[in-house]
């Protein structure tokens, strides 16, 4: 097998594309696959670690760094594996890769993530396709980035975001209790605010109800300002970021999962939900709509309709039978996404790129 040059940002922090690139470095190790990482953030300790938590600033340190980096990287690379997404990282983080991979004939895998690609796409037409034709190969983590892609004429791999279910230990029987979680970062297109207004609906007919937010970012101070306004500070638990290896335990003294995103695509954060036997009230973007099926494996309603989440949030604490049941098919759902099912699809894929 030819060395893997791996491209994407890393934890910190968790969760999301940066997840995912730990994931995949992870799991090419344990195949005994040689592979480079090559991070698009700073992180680490030490000054630059600092300079990773100030916005603005940490964006005009980045590119430089990521530049040197990816130029002493790419020497020992055979393929690139890019993670990508849309907005100004894709002009930061992708187009230097995929030009200087052309320019040193280096095998390209594009790996796009995140829900708001057809916008970006229709904003930038012709300069999004002119980096994506130079890729050898296209992946998707859902059905529906792959309808994004096939809308454009792009022929695209459907490989499922890798879920490592290690700790999240499904309940024999559920107990279906006023106790929520959310597992998301605190940026607008999570919707966390959505979530916050249902939590205040529930609470008035459930006065023990409680909410904990797992999740970190630029929404957190607003986020806890409407909680106080609301009167729900001593029910809401804002934990900010959260190891992955505490997550089974947070997703262990709730009852229900709740999500709200207006823009998203294949949420690790519900196939955790699947995995740890809870119960999903979602809205409908992106993604999700082909990964949650209403009344089959969780209850979906549609984008920033607070009301109708905390309507659904009652008939599941009114209606355990049906709690079960979306538990029980929801769990069905988890191997697909474990790390020898993606891995297949992988090592075909290098194999055909690589001859």
């Amino acid at each position: 097998m030819k060395t893997i040059g791996v491209v994407s940002q890393f934890p910190p922090p968790p969760g999301g594309m940066p997840g995912q690139a730990a994931a995949l470095l992870e799991g090419l190790r344990r195949e005994k696959i040689r592979v480079v990482a090559v991070r698009t953030n700073l992180a680490g300790s030490g000054l630059l670690g600092k300079l990773d938590g100030v916005r603005f600033i940490r964006t005009l340190v980045r590119w430089p760094v990521f530049l040197v980096r990816l130029a002493f990287a790419i020497r020992r690379i055979d393929i690139l594996h890019i993670l990508s997404c849309s907005g100004l990282y894709f002009f930061l983080f992708t187009i230097p890769p995929v030009l200087l991979g052309k320019l040193l004939r280096r095998k390209i895998i594009l790996h796009y993530h995140g829900g708001g690609a057809e916008a970006f796409f229709l904003k930038w037409p012709s300069l999004t396709r002119w980096v994506l034709v130079r890729a050898h190969a296209i992946l998707v983590p859902s059905e529906f980035l792959h309808k994004v892609f096939e809308k454009r004429g792009l022929r695209a791999e459907i490989v499922g975001n890798i879920l490592n279910a290690d700790g999240f230990e499904p309940r024999e029987r559920i107990s279906v209790t006023p106790n929520f979680v959310v597992a998301r970062h605190l940026e607008p297109p999570y919707n966390i605010e959505c979530i916050i207004r249902a939590f205040g609906l529930v609470k008035k007919r459930y006065r023990e109800a409680v909410l904990v937010v797992a999740g970190g970012g630029s929404e957190e101070k607003r986020l806890k300002a409407l909680a106080a306004e609301m009167g729900l500070s001593a029910s809401v638990q804002f934990l900010g970021y959260v190891d992955n290896a505490r997550m089974p335990e947070i997703y262990r003294k709730a009852s229900i999962f709740l999500n709200a995103s207006n823009v998203d695509n294949l949420p690790v954060s519900i196939l955790e939900a699947f995995a740890a036997g809870l119960p999903v009230v979602t809205t409908c973007a992106g993604g999700i709509a082909y990964l949650v099926e209403d009344g089959r494996t969780g209850l979906v309603v549609s984008l920033n309709d607070h009301e109708a989440m905390a309507q659904k949030i009652f008939l599941l604490l009114e209606n355990p039978e049906l709690a079960q049941k979306l538990v029980t098919n929801a769990r069905k759902e988890v191997e697909r996404f474990s790390w020898p099912e993606v891995f297949n699809k992988l090592s075909n894929i290098y194999s055909l790129v690589a001859s």
